[in-house]
């Protein structure tokens, strides 16, 4: 099976939780790159008020989803809602008939939403899905969390 692991990332919490998770499912990386400025403390109003509004944004990533049996998207938490530029990527992709999988990064809490919103917005249930907070980061938690989302995947 070919795996593809694609994810957002505003700050960098995304992109390392993505880069540790492909290089364990030994998946290809693809980033979801957004051509609208999220940067800063604007960006980060900026982001807030696109997510909740369910907003696409232009988006550019390199990788062909219909390439790919098991696909990982890893989007932010933003208000309870996944990053517009996932959003804008799941909307420009298939992703039906592929193994889905999902993981939400996030401060605290409200990720159970943002896996539901994703499910939903795809138009199916995840096989696997997983949700990271600020304290799996502190605590070093997550290398263990990403070594069992992988075992996980590797059983499909």
């Amino acid at each position: 099976m070919k795996n593809l692991v694609v994810f957002y990332s505003r700050t960098g919490n995304s992109k390392n939780i993505a880069i540790l998770t492909a290089r364990k499912l030994d998946a290809d990386l693809d980033e979801i790159i957004s051509l609208k400025n999220y940067s800063g403390v604007l960006g980060f109003i900026k982001a807030g008020h696109d997510a909740l509004k369910n907003k696409t944004v232009p988006i550019k990533f390199l990788k062909k989803v219909k390439d790919y049996d098991i696909v990982v998207i890893i989007s932010p938490n933003w208000g309870g809602k996944m990053a517009s530029p996932v959003f804008s990527y799941i909307k420009l992709n298939d992703l039906k008939e592929k193994i889905l999988c999902i993981c939400c990064v996030q401060g605290s809490s409200g990720g159970e939403k943002v896996i539901e919103q994703m499910e939903e917005c795809i138009g199916k249930r995840a096989k696997n899905s997983l949700i990271f907070n600020k304290a799996d980061f502190k605590e070093h938690r997550y290398i263990e969390m990403i070594n069992n989302f992988v075992k996980g995947l590797k059983l499909i």
